[in-house]
């Protein structure tokens, strides 16, 4: 025991634990140590109250202070500070440019991150040079995001009954909104859908870390999302209306005529050749089912409503034929909504989805046609005649 102090605490009637402690030649020598410290623990991505364009949090200040500074050693002038934002997630992880370059100035230290929109985990480090020892310390917080007005959202998409369908889809999607209340994190579906359009980041979808967190291009790809869905309804109805081998047929069409030709052949009957069928109607009123509320009185159309569906996966309708069991003819033959036949259900595609957007109360009012301005009238120059 002759290096150790000793330190007696009595417990009770007599009992004692004797505890060594090292001799004051062994106490370790004072360590410096950078101490980083951040003005909040959680950061909001602001809204413009005039553009109600996104912009990052302009609050952030860092402070560093050397504790434990050794005696006669002078405290650094300045620091080298880096900062990283980071969101990990495991579908579609983001990250802030800002951790591409590093800054040296003194504390404290304002960060400013530009006009990237990003959000996550902020982490600001400062390092310093003390007594020929690099020393590094750095502080937490959270950077996240917040929901603009739908007036905003809505002033992006086009001011006609397509900018409607999509303020339906976005009120089916997420509500129309870009972030989880009251976290503020990009929201999110089980399938790993994100944001006020819902894009699906395993099938492509998002294209950019920006439709993450910045309500602006997830609005944006949402448009040009279901635009493309259109084009898809089109293409693939114009190329079903022309006579096609019975393989090609929808599965509902080429099962009839596959049972009628076998069945002819049984009674050795000329086989049927497969039908014309028509394209999807753009008819207004044509894609509505009876018993659909059209809140909006939209009145939609077949390739609408097909459109729709392919924005949520899967396609619309398929084409049914009706026989005549005692001549084994195709008696007639018309598309019939039928979500199920692509697979759809509760987890893969909601069967109920059009109905949903279709009866959505989204509040997107389109803006009536300008009035026309009426031709000026002519006027006619009147000259006097004077007497000769």
């Amino acid at each position: 025991m002759s290096i150790f102090k000793t330190f007696i605490f009595f417990f009770g009637f007599g009992f004692a634990i004797i505890f060594p402690l090292p001799s004051k030649a062994q106490l370790p020598s004072t360590t410096p140590q950078i101490r980083v410290t951040l003005t909040s623990p959680v950061y909001h991505i602001q809204i413009d109250p005039r553009t109600f364009a996104p912009y990052m949090p302009q609050n952030v200040i860092a402070k560093a202070e050397v504790i434990g500074l050794p005696a006669g050693t002078s405290a650094p002038r300045e620091f080298t500070w880096r900062v990283l934002l980071d969101w990990n997630n495991e579908a579609y992880p983001t990250r802030h440019s800002i951790a591409d370059t590093t800054f040296t100035q003194n504390s404290p230290f304002k960060v400013n991150f530009g006009d990237e929109i990003r959000g996550g985990i902020l982490k600001v480090f400062a390092k310093a040079t003390i007594g020929g020892q690099e020393i590094a310390g750095f502080a937490l917080a959270q950077v996240v995001g917040s929901n603009p007005p739908k007036k905003a959202i809505y002033k992006l998409l086009p001011a006609n009954r397509t900018g409607l369908l999509l303020a339906k889809i976005a009120t089916v999607e997420s509500r129309v909104q870009q972030f989880r209340e009251p976290e503020g994190l990009p929201k999110e579906s089980i399938s790993h859908d994100f944001g006020i359009m819902q894009l699906n980041a395993p099938s492509g979808a998002v294209t950019s870390e920006a439709e993450i967190w910045d309500w602006r291009e997830n609005v944006r790809r949402g448009i040009e999302m279901f635009t493309g869905k259109r084009r898809m309804s089109v293409t693939a109805s114009r190329n079903m209306a022309r006579r096609m081998p019975i393989e090609d047929l929808p599965v509902n069409a080429a099962a009839t005529i596959g049972l009628l030709n076998m069945t002819r052949a049984l009674f050795e009957m000329q086989q049927l050749a497969p039908p014309n069928i028509p394209a999807l109607s753009e008819l207004p009123g044509s894609g509505i089912e009876i018993d659909e509320t059209d809140k909006d009185k939209l009145n939609l159309n077949q390739i609408e409503r097909d459109s729709i569906r392919r924005y949520n996966g899967g396609r619309e309708y398929t084409f049914v034929l009706t026989p005549d069991v005692e001549t084994l003819e195709v008696v007639s033959g018309q598309w019939q909504v039928d979500p199920n036949r692509g697979g759809i259900s509760m987890r893969s595609g909601d069967p109920n989805y059009v109905r949903k957007v279709i009866e959505a109360d989204s509040g997107f009012v389109i803006p009536p046609p300008p009035k026309p301005v009426p031709p000026k009238k002519a006027t006619i120059k009147r000259t006097r005649r004077t007497r000769k």
